[in-house]
């Protein structure tokens, strides 16, 4: 946020009559609006990179010619015309180039090494490869930067996703930073298999989220008895200490002085003879056995974690419609080749689509994409559905053109910037606008360096820094921890 001065009104004096200086007042300006942000106040700490000379696209529609790109500790300081920096700094002139922020894949399968059976407690990160180099190469070659994992798994309710960070280790060797490691609750409607299989997997996901209602209400009722439980002990605990104050009730003697009639003695069980309980014993409850998967599904329940649904064929997005409405869930529709034939439905439950690679009319196939749509995006936006756009997990692609999908996808929604739609607008959808997604102050310096305008044909990646460091140069293998700039 910019801190603004109110300009003064007039010329204004101090106690001793003195009027203030047009060299003071300009001094306060420069500390408000417009000139704050070109007077950035720069860290003592740590090498400054200075990226010089270059075209900035921020991501938010903004075009800065000519401009400078301030980086220190992993953060930008400073975007705008260039600019002196005092202290230790690094200069990279990059005359003729474009810069913009990393790309950011809201649907990708990059990395992903294993698939394995449907369970709440599988976690993408788990299944992700976040030593290959060869997998960071790739996705640094395409521009991207940041990337949401689904859960690998058969149909049914697989796991949770995770938004990850390609951001080189710590010590050595790469290492993918988790920014949300339960960023959603992954589940596949199974759009590829067979009617039947498909009705199948709902019910089964019906009843999962029916038994995890079923543990809570275990556990409440556990705690209800519990609460019970340690209420009527501490009752006999009392009464107790009141009878051993007060002596046992045998042995005070009867109204006048006389002594109570001794109780006759009890014969003793028999040897191996389990005791008799108490009549008044109060038994523990016992509390209920853990179930990991349900704790994940609960958090589903409670509108906590957003639900990502695999779902391409129309029938199968109407069911997934059926079940947020039955357990109250916050959902988004994942892969939708139909999803333009339920637009009305979409719109009308303000459920949001991710869409994959747009496909030409399938016409030829024989699949759960035959009636995809290249222009799916245009019917959605008309019938008011949010939607955004990923590289094609549903599909299980191994995709890296993300910037070469929206594109694609520009074709026939004119009104779409690709470029914001893989950044700024992919930063919203993932809830980590925040950090990413827009060159600006104060925001994680993962920006990429291309060739040319990134829309142009030919244009190529030149550098990739990610966290404020140099992880990939064109013509050049990525290294981890790459960083050190020639001076």
């Amino acid at each position: 946020m910019i801190n603004t001065i109110a300009r003064p009104r007039g010329r204004r004096t101090d106690r001793a009559g003195l009027a203030l200086c047009p060299a003071v007042v300009s001094f306060f300006l420069i500390l408000s609006g417009e000139a704050a942000r070109a007077q950035p106040t720069f860290g003592p700490q740590g090498r400054a990179t200075i990226l010089e000379n270059a075209t900035v696209l921020s991501g938010s529609g903004e075009t800065l010619e000519k401009a400078a790109v301030v980086i220190r500790g992993g953060v930008i300081e400073y975007v705008g015309p260039p600019i002196e920096v005092q202290g230790r700094t690094t200069r990279v002139d990059v005359k003729g180039a474009f810069i913009t922020p990393g790309l950011i894949d809201v649907s990708s399968a990059l990395g992903m090494t294993s698939t394995r059976s449907a369970s709440p407690v599988n976690r993408a990160f788990d299944a992700f490869d976040r030593y290959n180099a060869d997998v960071f190469r790739e996705a640094f070659r395409n521009g991207i930067t940041l990337m949401y994992l689904p859960a690998a798994g058969a149909s049914g309710v697989v796991g949770t996703g995770a938004i990850v960070r390609l951001a080189p280790g710590e010590g050595g060797g790469w290492a993918g930073e988790v920014v949300k490691e339960d960023a959603a609750l992954c589940i596949d409607l199974g759009s590829g298999e067979s009617a039947l299989r498909r009705l199948s997997t709902l019910e089964s996901i019906r009843k999962a989220f029916k038994d995890a209602r079923s543990y809570r209400e275990s556990l409440e009722t556990y705690d209800e008895e519990l609460v019970e439980y340690e209420k009527k002990v501490k009752e006999r605990a009392e009464k107790e200490a009141k009878e051993a104050k007060d002596g046992s009730p045998a042995d005070k003697p009867a109204p006048g002085g006389a002594p109570t009639q001794q109780r006759p003695e009890q014969p003793r069980p028999a040897e191996g003879a389990k005791p008799e309980e108490k009549k008044d014993e109060v038994a523990k409850p016992k509390k209920p056995g853990a179930d990991p998967g349900a704790e994940v599904l609960l958090k589903a329940l409670d509108r906590e974690m957003i639900v990502r649904i695999v779902a391409d064929r129309s029938s199968d997005i109407l069911n997934a419609l059926d079940l947020a409405r039955e357990f109250n869930l916050k959902i988004i529709i994942e892969g939708g080749s139909e999803a333009h034939l339920v637009a009305r439905p979409l719109a009308e439950a303000n459920v949001a689509v991710v869409l994959g690679s747009p496909l030409g009319p399938g016409l030829h196939r024989n699949d759960q994409h035959r009636r995809a749509r290249n222009d799916a995006a245009a019917v959605l936006s008309e019938a008011g559905v949010k939607w955004a756009l990923g590289s094609g997990a549903a599909d299980g692609a191994q995709g890296r053109f993300v910037l070469f999908n929206a594109q694609m996808l520009a074709s026939s929604a004119p009104e779409v910037d690709p470029l914001t739609l893989v950044t700024t607008e992919a930063a919203e959808f993932l809830s980590v606008s925040d950090r990413y997604g827009r060159l600006e102050p104060r925001r994680a310096a993962d920006l990429v360096v291309w060739s040319g305008h990134p829309l142009e044909a030919g244009s190529r990646v030149l550098r990739v820094y990610v966290d404020g460091r140099l992880v990939f140069r064109d013509g050049e293998s990525a290294q981890p921890n790459a960083g050190a700039e020639e001076e």
